[in-house]
């Protein structure tokens, strides 16, 4: 595992359409979460303060199959899925301006994510050292490759 990466956003979605918005989501989440086994975590609710804005959380704990993988270049169902069915959503579609949006990783991480997609600059960029002090690791309570938990992979729900 690398660095962990962090992505917060508030976002609009197109007025009464945040049903919608949560349905075209949760088919392009249920793609990622066979190409990106590094995305730990993907999630949008419903902002507590406008019923046409949601609140946005990636957490990824390596960028190149979590970051990357999340939303890849190469041969992908996922762009267009995202594209055709997620953005159109959002208010403004691919130029929807985000209320809040911030992002936590490595300076080298953030930097990347930025190269691989210019949109990424909208994001506050925070790093680890300048943020909450050092960076998480990753691979505490993992012995051999087996997490500690002791919970078996047929226990897990995803």
């Amino acid at each position: 595992a690398g660095p962990p990466m962090i992505w917060i956003s508030k976002r609009w979605t197109q007025p009464g359409r945040m049903d919608a918005s949560a349905k075209a989501f949760a088919k392009a989440g249920d793609l990622q979460y066979h190409t990106a086994p590094a995305m730990l975590s993907s999630f949008e609710y419903t902002s507590n303060d406008n019923p046409d804005q949601l609140w946005s959380l990636r957490f990824f704990n390596d960028y190149e199959m979590g970051h990357v993988a999340h939303f890849p270049k190469a041969f992908s169902s996922i762009p267009p899925r995202v594209l055709f069915t997620v953005i159109p959503e959002l208010k403004g579609g691919l130029g929807a301006e985000f209320p809040v949006a911030m992002s936590i990783s490595t300076k080298e991480d953030i930097d990347k994510a930025v190269k691989y997609n210019a949109g990424n600059k909208a994001y506050a960029q925070y790093y680890w050292e300048d943020v909450i002090g050092p960076m998480p690791d990753m691979s505490k309570g993992v012995v051999d490759g087996v997490s500690s938990s002791k919970v078996s992979p047929e226990e897990m729900e995803r």
